[in-house]
């Protein structure tokens, strides 16, 4: 259902008062007679990423939410509205409160970087591998909520590989790409100097990490988008005195 567009009609309006809830609903919502047709268990639609009370709706599915019973509501959004996990999550807090959910979403956002020292005998790079990946790449994670890109960089090299960075300002990357299809992935790279170069990888999460020289990185990265990346970081340290 992920990326599919639909039609609903509007049965609870934003604003409306909800005696349940016992206070007025923070996002639009669709009963399961706007949504006939569709598979088993599916009880009705969020609209997210409106601030105004509807009576239809036209829009993309961004997110399937799943309850811990086994039912399950679509989340809708304009289809200019690309929301990630965290947003999602934080327009249905009203809703949803502290009961258990998860969210499949259409929509994926890490951030990361492409971490760099001068050793005695020249710029190595920080490598690392995945245990949910064979392939070589750059330390990176999902934006948490409350976090902006950089943030969820210092935080994911740090917890990945345990070093802490400084971020350069002025160089950033972004990568998209489809997952199985139906996903879009947008992946922010930075790049940053390793103020500390002793790793400690994340051993439920990194098989390892290494420094290597940019050609030993070249041949490890398997993704032309990975490659364009640590082209691009190289360049722009050459452009700012260091020779990469």
């Amino acid at each position: 259902m992920l990326g599919r567009y639909l039609h609903v009609k509007i049965t609870r309006p934003m604003n409306t008062y909800s005696h349940q809830l016992g206070r007025a609903y923070g996002v639009n919502y669709a009963d399961l007679e706007g949504l006939r047709g569709f598979q088993s268990g599916v009880r009705g639609a969020y609209i997210v990423g409106i601030d105004r009370p509807l009576r239809t709706f036209d829009g993309q599915c961004i997110a399937v939410l799943r309850r811990k019973d086994g039912g399950k509501i679509l989340v809708l959004a304009p289809i200019t509205q690309k929301l990630i996990e965290t947003e999602i999550r934080e327009a249905l807090d009203f809703a949803e409160g502290k009961e258990p959910y998860t969210l499949e979403c259409k929509y994926e956002c890490s951030c990361g970087a492409v971490v760099f020292h001068a050793a005695d005998d020249g710029v190595k790079y920080l490598m690392i591998k995945n245990r949910r990946s064979t392939h070589w790449g750059f330390p990176k994670g999902h934006v948490e909520a409350g976090e902006d890109a950089e943030t969820t960089a210092l935080r994911e090299v740090r917890e990945e590989t345990g070093i802490e960075i400084k971020l350069l300002p002025g160089f950033k990357e972004t990568s998209i790409y489809d997952i199985q299809s139906w996903v879009q992935k947008k992946v922010i790279f930075f790049l940053a100097e390793a103020l500390t170069t002793d790793t400690k990888r994340q051993q439920e999460e990194i098989d390892a990490c290494y420094w290597l020289t940019f050609d030993e990185a070249m041949r490890n990265l398997h993704f032309e988008k990975d490659k364009r990346v640590m082209r691009n970081a190289r360049q722009f340290l050459r452009q700012q005195g260091v020779q990469a």
